[in-house]
């Protein structure tokens, strides 16, 4: 009977990998303290990229030129709230690339924010609305930029509160620990 040799590396396994294309810099800051909060030893491999605020149509072609350079097992895109008959022709291309599409509630993700923060923005409000308020009560224009910010705003004992009613927030939680 032979014996193994001690020696000998165990074979090494590809992890999974997903794709997180986001809208802008604040969009990308934010997912990137999630990251780090939930995303060690989950065996998935998240890659965020910032699509540079452009349309909706625009951000789904950056996903699809990512996905065309590298291969992900896993495609999502986070969009802010836009009516869905503005989508036109990437809902082709996000049905070809298995995408899964989150929209951020309200209006955008400054929105959501203020909605996290217990500060519900008053129906009808639109983005400069939000983001004039997000700056006043939360974070200014340069450090919602930076990662480490967040952890202040939303630490992390009160996620499990902020899961129930924030849908957006549980799937990128679970994304990054790889419970999706």
């Amino acid at each position: 009977m032979a014996r193994s040799n001690p020696y000998k590396k165990p074979l090494r396994r590809a992890r999974a990998t997903a794709l997180l294309v986001v809208e802008g810099e604040t969009e990308e800051a934010f997912c990137n303290y999630l990251k780090r909060l939930y995303g060690r030893d989950t065996g998935l491999a998240v890659s965020i990229h910032n699509a540079r605020g452009m349309s909706p149509d625009n951000i789904v072609e950056v996903a699809r030129s990512k996905c065309c350079q590298i291969s992900f097992d896993r495609v999502f895109i986070l969009l802010d709230q836009v009516p869905p008959f503005q989508l036109g022709k990437s809902k082709q291309t996000i049905h070809a690339l298995k995408a899964t599409v989150w929209w951020s509630e309200p209006d955008c993700i400054e929105g959501f924010f203020l909605s996290m923060m217990g500060s519900k923005p008053k129906p009808g409000a639109d983005s400069t609305y939000c983001k004039s308020h997000f700056h006043k009560d939360g974070l200014s224009e340069s450090q919602k930029l930076e990662w480490e910010r967040y952890g202040k705003l939303f630490p992390k004992e009160r996620h499990d509160d902020l899961r129930k009613s924030h849908p957006m927030l549980d799937n990128l939680i679970r994304l990054f620990s790889n419970t999706l």
